[in-house]
């Protein structure tokens, strides 16, 4: 018993440890969306600038009331720039780099050498990952141009083409049916779903 009790607890410790340790503990980002709450686990070792802003302005409320307001069926919904039933996007004054390492991705030298030519200034002192199912990254304009806007992959086979451009933050932990109901929007020629589908708070634990 007393063997079987320090072998379980050896394993606890050993998986806290690889949570926890060298810093690398993740911020819980909760959306309470209008079809239910999405779970979304941010990894400050992956991006700490593009991840502190959103923890500060989820503090400050800015994602409260925020709505869905671009959604391509099987392959990403994005929100973070327009509020509950407004047409106005929200345009912060600053911008944050993008913060993204190409040799975690095994992106071709070739390839980056391409990216970096059209702007793109890679880090590589942080740990990218693939935008993979349920990945959320920073929607942008181009190179280093993050601001608040957030896009959730839902395409199964991930988004391979688009790494490298978009700064990855975390992952869908728990809500994916709500993730999907709101991918599976109707919407009208934008990519604006017809029906509003809203943050109705958003936190970290």
């Amino acid at each position: 018993m007393k063997h079987r009790f320090r072998t379980h607890f050896i394993l606890f410790f050993v998986i806290v440890m690889m949570l926890v340790g060298c810093g690398r503990k993740p911020k819980l980002w909760v959306l309470e969306t209008n079809v239910g709450t999405i779970e979304i686990e941010l990894y400050p070792w992956v991006a700490p600038k593009n991840v502190n802003n959103i923890v500060q302005l989820t503090k400050d409320g800015f994602y409260d009331g925020k709505k869905f307001h671009r959604v391509i069926q099987g392959e990403v919904i994005q929100m973070g720039g327009f509020d509950r039933g407004s047409k106005s996007m929200d345009v912060l004054d600053y911008k944050i780099p993008d913060e993204i390492n190409p040799k975690d991705l095994k992106l071709s030298d070739e390839l980056i050498a391409q990216y970096e030519e059209s702007g793109y200034e890679f880090n590589y002192k942080v740990r990218s990952m693939p935008l993979r199912y349920g990945v959320v990254a920073m929607a942008n304009q181009g190179p280093n141009t993050n601001q608040s806007q957030v896009f959730i992959v839902t395409n199964p086979d991930g988004l391979q083409y688009l790494n490298g451009r978009y700064t990855p933050l975390g992952q869908v932990v728990q809500g994916t049916q709500a993730m999907l109901q709101i991918d599976q929007a109707k919407t009208d020629s934008f990519d604006e779903p017809l029906d509003e589908f809203y943050i109705m708070k958003a936190t970290i634990r």
